[in-house]
């Protein structure tokens, strides 16, 4: 017997009475529905927090103006539970629903109303567990913010760097080094030292690539009658804002946060009134062009993270916390290596640095326990020949990380003898079916050479109706 949750709150938003209808009556007394057939009136009645779920149709009066809807929605509230129901399904649309943040993607043709209310207390389940991991990940920042792990020469130098500027209690911190090397860590270490005691949480500008409007306003927040929507800034006020992958960041978005800095407010969309901004920020970077740019007339401090092929002394005691990081968090796999795969992590070049080292010993402890080993041997890594490779990828560790993640699904399918997605998903310890396949579509289309060189996975995952496999 289903068994409905009786405090949940579903808002649904489709343009077609008659579907409507048909999902509130198979809605009717186990939730609270709030029904809408155009986005204008969505739009009033949108707040954080207020639905439980948001069931909404990709085709309202523009082709895809519920994709829109649905950015709109996740700007404002990241981890607002969302299932996209449609009509007219197709690869695209599904792959640019999983991307912008739908936890489940239905099609209306293989779907009734019932059928779909029948999935809603699962995903509403699903979202309630994403807030409160990010909540629960928060807390941890605030009372552990991580150490730098390393005890090379490098290392203490980064240590000493961070040390002199935690205290000046600089405005601008850029700070500078290759992808995976951990600056993003190195800025929380920075900001756990300058505040010293309890410690205000980071708010954090991913990478972007949308429109400086739509930046500006994820940083600045919003107003409407149905109230305000609060923007990093104002999350960063009286701390601080890491803006990541700083050097690709619109000019006039920098220039803005600059600005704002200096001033010490700005303006939130919708309001008259001008909000305080006092933080520090954090400037991730691959060089130090942008210290010669936007900043150069600014007082800056410049702190520069060292690659990893330049700390290889390192890497026992990396591979040794990495490892433990890992066990405590729940995953199974072996927890040791061997001296032979010792020798090959010494070896390795890491171009990914220590977010490469990760995704190596994730795979590496996996790949193990799938061969019932309780150490890492040097044929569980996959590493490949970085020295003398002419792989043109070899830099590339969005790459890397998405050739492993497809590779190891390839084999966990071969060990399993099976492509069902809940076993798969189960043995390779990721949360849920939707997110495995989210994961290697993601893969797949952003490198569509993988489908050649794994053609189970590529099978098992290469096309939008994967889910309802």
């Amino acid at each position: 017997m289903h068994i409905r949750n009786m405090a949940s709150k579903i808002c649904v938003l489709d343009d077609d009475p008659a579907f409507l209808q048909d999902l509130r009556l198979a809605l009717d007394g186990g939730y609270e529905v709030n029904a809408f057939s155009d986005a204008s009136g969505f739009r009033e009645a949108f707040s954080p927090r207020r639905f439980d779920l948001i069931v909404l149709d990709m085709r309202l009066e523009g082709a895809k103006e519920g994709l829109e809807v649905l950015r709109e929605i996740h700007r404002t509230d990241p981890y607002q539970p969302v299932v996209v129901a449609t009509a007219y399904a197709d690869t695209d649309t599904y792959l640019e629903t999983l991307q912008a943040g739908a936890l489940l993607y239905v099609d209306k043709t293989r779907h009734t109303p019932a059928a779909m209310a029948m999935l809603f207390d699962t995903v509403i389940q699903q979202g309630r567990l994403r807030r409160e991991q990010a909540t629960a990940s928060r807390a941890l920042e605030r009372m552990d913010p991580s150490e730098i792990v390393g005890a090379s020469e490098p290392v203490r130098l980064l240590r000493s760097q961070i040390e002199r500027i935690a205290g000046l209690s600089p405005r601008i911190v850029v700070i500078a080094g290759e992808t995976g090397s951990g600056r993003e860590l190195t800025a929380r270490n920075l900001h756990a030292r300058g505040f010293k005691g309890i410690v205000p949480p980071l708010s954090v500008l991913p990478r972007q690539t949308v429109p400086s409007s739509d930046i500006l306003l994820q940083l600045t927040g919003h107003r409407t009658a149905a109230g305000p929507h609060r923007g990093l800034m104002e999350e960063a006020h009286g701390a601080g804002l890491i803006v990541r992958c700083a050097d690709q960041l619109p000019g006039d978005v920098l220039a803005f946060l600059i600005e704002a800095l200096e001033s010490g407010k700005f303006q939130v969309r919708g309001s008259k009134s001008a909000h305080p901004f006092y933080t520090t920020l954090y400037l991730i970077c691959e060089g130090e062009q942008l210290v010669h740019s936007t900043v150069r007339k600014r007082v800056i401090e410049v702190v520069r993270v060292p690659p990893l092929r330049d700390r290889k002394d390192d890497i026992p005691l990396l591979a040794s916390y990495l490892l433990e990081a890992q066990r405590k968090r729940g995953r199974e796999g072996a927890s040791a290596l061997d001296p032979a795969a010792m020798s090959s992590l010494l070896a390795h070049d890491w171009p990914g640095n220590v977010a490469e080292l990760r995704i190596a010993l994730e795979y590496g402890a996996l790949r193990a326990m799938a061969n019932g080993s309780e150490v890492i041997r040097r044929e569980h890594l996959a590493l490949g020949d970085s020295a003398g490779a002419a792989d043109s990828r070899k830099w590339d560790l969005e790459y890397r990380e998405a050739h492993m993640q497809v590779e190891l699904v390839e084999a966990a399918i071969g060990e399993l003898a099976t492509t069902n997605k809940t076993k798969l998903s189960g043995f390779l310890h990721v949360q849920t079916p939707t997110t495995l396949t989210r994961r290697i579509e993601r893969a797949f289309e952003r490198y569509p050479e993988l489908r050649n060189r794994f053609p189970k996975t590529a099978g098992a995952f290469g096309r939008a109706e994967a889910l309802h496999s």
